[in-house]
């Protein structure tokens, strides 16, 4: 191929972008200030309301959040996700019951995401299952409705919905693999906070029967136990993604660190059946060196977590690990005495559903039936009050509570996004690859733990989480059915 001389040669400089300075590099736009200058206006005006507390200053709060949510949606998830941890920590106090922080943040994030919507900047991604979802919370609402108390079942009703919207709002604020990754970072670094908090406050309370006093016990430890598993993944993922800062590493294996401490702080077996179902699915989905090499990083943690536990942590964790093992031990205390009165629930659900398959007992009301009663701390009144034990098992109080095809819906949509998430991460780059498999290795495990629990507080975080990694991880965003707010104009045909 001839070439031209290089006087015949047109050398056009670079066309710069309208967002260029005068050093070509891309200069701060509008919306980049804008966000940067959320965080300083939040602080200014949450010093006022709490400095002057009247109608003007928590007027101008509220017209700012509305503001900062219409422009920034995301802020306010990741703001729910973080405060979801402390549900009980209220901000203001409505007769027997409170307004938690989380329920604030969630509902600025709806209102932005529909005033986003309403001008074509938003759109309603439905996750996979979907229709096993709507049907689930209609039955769990249905069920509500012939609770002998109104007040308490429509009370957590509130929490549920608000939980199961979660599952949406996060499909909308995370679009693509970059806003995933950044949403990965984020739950690191809460999980380093509520896993670090846990650890110190857990060894400063170890005379306190419950530990870890999590946020003043506001997080009740069989939920904390099972949290353990999404963040021994989030650390693997840390720790094993390739051109990943060292910073993020280093977070990573601070976080495992946390975590082999944690565990034994809990000595809760459904923790433990929870960490081991993950640890043996990502080692089955992702058989990769690195995840190996990870493996022996976590078993060389807690190797040395267990060397310098105090003595009274060693000998109620060993005797959590033993009760699991030998089920008809002949040693009377308080881990064969909870597993006899679980044997007791679990029939007396199965019981129940019998006699109620269809709608149940009624969103709950099982602690009014309960056979077994059990003294806990109430956190309104400050005191400690007899009340009745729930089923240890999520899916036969499912059933028991609002009946055999509210567990059917909930199962249906467990397996849509399981089998999507298994199909997905076959077909993707290397990074979503470990993602998903991470995801879904503690979503095994969050599932094994469903037998031993009556549910956990993060359980539609985690699915929530999961579902956004199987839609960004898709060839194309529009792969789950993406509904705009403003319906379509069809123009009609000649006929």
């Amino acid at each position: 191929m001839n070439r031209l001389p290089l006087s015949h040669r047109t050398l056009r400089p670079p066309i710069a972008s309208p967002e260029a300075g005068a050093s070509g590099l891309p200069r701060p736009t509008g919306e980049t200030l804008l966000r940067w200058s959320l965080v300083p206006l939040g602080l200014a005006i949450a010093g006022a309301v709490a400095l002057w507390p009247n109608v003007w200053t928590l007027g101008l709060a509220g017209i700012a959040c509305v503001w900062a949510a219409v422009r920034s949606p995301l802020v306010f998830v990741i703001l729910t996700i973080w405060t979801f941890v402390a549900p009980t920590v209220y901000v203001f106090e409505i007769g027997s019951f409170g307004v938690a922080p989380y329920v604030l943040f969630e509902s600025l994030a709806i209102v932005g995401l529909v005033a986003q919507g309403i001008q074509r900047k938003a759109k309603l991604v439905s996750p996979p299952g979907v229709v096993y979802l709507v049907v689930f919370a209609v039955l769990t609402s249905l069920s509500a409705l012939i609770s002998s108390n109104a007040v308490n079942a429509v009370s957590l009703l509130v929490r549920l919905w608000l939980a199961w919207i979660m599952v949406f709002l996060v499909l909308m604020v995370v679009p693509n693999q970059r806003q995933f990754r950044n949403l990965l970072a984020v739950l690191v670094f809460q999980a380093l906070v509520v896993v670090g908090v846990s650890v110190v406050s857990s060894l400063s309370n170890l005379d306190v029967p419950s530990f870890p006093s999590l946020l003043f016990l506001h997080f009740q430890k069989n939920d904390y136990a099972t949290y353990l598993s999404f963040a021994a993944a989030l650390a693997l993922i840390a720790m094993t993604t390739e051109h990943s800062s060292v910073w993020y590493k280093g977070a990573g294996v601070a976080l495992l660190i946390l975590v082999g401490i944690s565990w034994p702080l809990t000595y809760s077996r459904s923790g433990l059946m929870s960490l081991a179902a993950m640890l043996i699915a990502l080692a089955l989905l992702h058989r990769t060196a690195r995840v190996i090499r990870s493996f022996g990083v976590a078993l060389l943690v807690a190797a040395v977590a267990w060397v310098f536990l105090p003595s009274e942590v060693k000998t109620l964790s060993t005797r959590a690990f033993q009760s699991l093992l030998t089920f008809n031990d002949r040693e009377r205390d308080s881990f064969a005495q909870t597993y006899e009165d679980r044997i007791i629930l679990d029939w007396a659900a199965v019981d129940s559903i019998a006699e109620k398959p269809l709608l149940g007992l009624g969103l709950g009301e099982w602690q009014q039936v309960s056979p077994v009663q059990v003294s806990v701390w109430d956190l309104k009144r400050q005191e400690v009050v007899s009340v009745g034990a729930a089923v240890h098992n999520r899916y036969l109080l499912i059933a028991a509570e609002s009946g055999i095809f509210a567990l059917l819906a909930y199962g249906g949509f467990l397996v849509a996004l399981i089998r999507l998430a298994l199909q997905t991460r076959k077909g993707t780059d290397q990074h979503m690859r470990l993602a998903l498999n991470a995801l879904l290795a503690c979503t095994m495990g969050f599932l094994v733990s469903n037998l031993a629990v009556s549910g956990t507080l993060w359980e539609w975080n985690l699915l929530a989480v999961l579902a956004a990694a199987v839609h960004v991880a898709q060839p194309d965003a529009t792969a789950f059915p993406a509904r705009s707010w403003r319906p379509r104009v069809v123009t009609a045909r000649p006929g």
